[in-house]
């Protein structure tokens, strides 16, 4: 399996029909530094159609005036900005009012993308038809480019739309994300996310939503990397997390209910992995603060459990 940067040239996954324009939604608020590089990696991309909306949430360390220089600099680039300063997920959605691609990718200021990450997703996308998401696995790496653990997902190159919410909601672990991945713009929710969900989770619902209608892929193959870093929006405590997946996937189990009357027995076994994902999760954090010698003994098995439902 290949790493991010050693991934090899595909020249075929590079041709295109003027057509498949392809939106990148960039927000970033105060994040310069990460920003040069993310941009960096999304200038080098091989596939030739692109477009680029920056959408700047009011930021005030020269983020601005980057983005206005980009913007004279590479056609690509379209600078915006929010009427006023606006929560992430509302920032997301502004950006996407600008897109006209057929397909749209949500790419992160913080994080670091391959060559090749839009030209083999585009390719993905065109071969399967019946797919709205694609995404792919990662490399992790933390605010000095220094490497982590890569994420891998063991799925199959396309899921069912129900097996990907199945699984995901027994798991609580999703092959798809925000940052790293395309969606076929008629599958795209408007607007794409709740902008009072939680952090964290809102995008999970939103590819639930999708999922009920399209099937999910999946490349094996890191071509972006996540970073984590202090700053991260998404650094919250075991209890924070707890809460935050119970509030989101429990509301998403009790509107795809009153859709869906008939599926009853299959939304009672979503609640069930929802309890047993807060029990774990909060176990393993309350074990963590007294003997962490022990969270690390009980973390693969709460994953075990989680696993087999």
């Amino acid at each position: 399996m290949r790493g991010m940067l050693a991934a090899r040239s595909d020249a075929e996954s590079s041709r295109s029909d003027a057509a498949d324009l392809v939106s990148i939604c960039l927000p970033t608020r105060d994040r310069l530094p990460f920003l040069r590089k993310s941009v960096a990696g999304i200038r080098a991309q091989t596939y030739p159609d692109i477009e680029v909306v920056l959408s700047d949430n009011w930021s005030t360390d020269g983020t601005r005036e980057f983005c206005l220089e980009l913007e004279r600099d590479d056609a690509r680039f379209r600078y915006t900005r929010p009427a006023a300063p606006v929560g992430l997920y509302a920032n997301h959605n502004a950006a996407f009012t600008h897109c006209r691609g057929r397909f749209v990718s949500f790419f992160h200021d913080d994080d670091v993308y391959g060559p090749e990450i839009v030209a083999r997703f585009v390719s993905f996308l065109l071969e399967h038809p019946t797919v709205g998401i694609v995404s792919c696995d990662w490399d992790r790496i933390d605010e000095r480019d220094r490497p982590l653990a890569p994420r891998i997902s063991d799925v199959p190159p396309v899921s069912g739309g129900v097996e990907y919410i199945d699984q995901t909601i027994r798991t609580a672990r999703s092959a798809v994300n925000l940052p790293g991945a395309m969606l076929r713009r008629e599958a795209i929710p408007v607007p794409p996310f709740d902008e009072n969900g939680p952090l964290g989770f809102t995008d999970h619902v939103t590819w639930f939503r999708i999922a009920e209608r399209w099937d999910i892929g999946h490349i094996p193959e890191r071509l972006w990397a996540y970073r984590r870093h202090r700053g991260a929006l998404s650094n919250k405590s075991a209890r924070e997390i707890a809460d935050d997946h119970e509030a989101a996937f429990t509301a998403y189990a009790d509107d795809y209910l009153a859709r869906h009357p008939e599926d009853r027995a299959r939304v009672e076994r979503w609640r069930a992995a929802i309890r047993r994902y807060r029990f774990w999760a909060l176990a393993y954090a309350r074990v963590a603060r007294i003997t962490p010698g022990a969270a690390r003994r009980i973390g693969p098995l709460a994953r075990r459990v989680l696993r087999l439902g």
